[in-house]
This record gives C-alpha cells, sequence and structure tokens, in this order.
C-alpha cells in the first residue's frame, strides 16, 4: 500500500510542477543521480584532501567542469548582459529620447526617459 501512496504523492507533484511550468527533466534528474553524484562528490574531496584543484587536473576534467560551471550561471550572465547593453546604449541623446530595450528569452522591457 505504501507503493499506491507514493505512486500518488509524486503524480501529485508532478501535476503541480506542470501546472505551475517547471519541467520535469530535471527534478527527475536530481532525484535519480542526487545520492550518486553527492557520494562522489565526497569521495574526490577525501582522495585530493579538500583541494578543488583536482577538477582542473586535466584538459578533459577541467573544461567539463568549467562548462558546468558556465551553464549553472548561464541566467545570471545573460541579465548581466541585457544590462551592460543598456548601459551601452544609453548615451548622451538619452535624455531627449526613450530608450527601450527588450530581451525576447526574459521579456524584460528598460526604459530610460
Amino acid at each position: 500500500m505504501f507503493d499506491v501512496w507514493l505512486m500518488l504523492l509524486f503524480g501529485v507533484v508532478g501535476y503541480v510542477f506542470k501546472k505551475i511550468g517547471i519541467p520535469l527533466a530535471p527534478f527527475t534528474l536530481a532525484l535519480v543521480l542526487g545520492n550518486r553524484s553527492e557520494d562522489a562528490f565526497r569521495l574526490s574531496m577525501i582522495g585530493a584532501g579538500g583541494d578543488l584543484r583536482v577538477f582542473w587536473s586535466n584538459g578533459l576534467v577541467g573544461s567539463i567542469t568549467t562548462l558546468a560551471f558556465i551553464l549553472l550561471f548561464w541566467p545570471l550572465i545573460g541579465k548581466v548582459s541585457v544590462a551592460g547593453r543598456l548601459c551601452v546604449r544609453s548615451g548622451p541623446d538619452a535624455d531627449r529620447s526613450r530608450l527601450r530595450a527588450t530581451n525576447a528569452d526574459t521579456g524584460l522591457i528598460a526604459t530610460d526617459a
């Protein structure tokens, strides 16, 4: 009977996530790979003596780690680049005309008057 209640619980969670607009694939990956990833990270830290440079010890591992960090912070990088474009576009003529910049991904509209 525990299996049935667990199935119903995950069904409700999936329904709520779908209504809110949260994708289910990352949630499923986290459930399946979370414990294994945490154990592997802990073992690598024990083996390296707590030194994070082990993740950049050779070219392949370093490039994968760097790519993972870039993808992790990609939303922040995108917002900073939009703000940078807004600062570059606002020049001496910004007082006379209205400046509008639209980011197609986020729908962000910024105006300077």
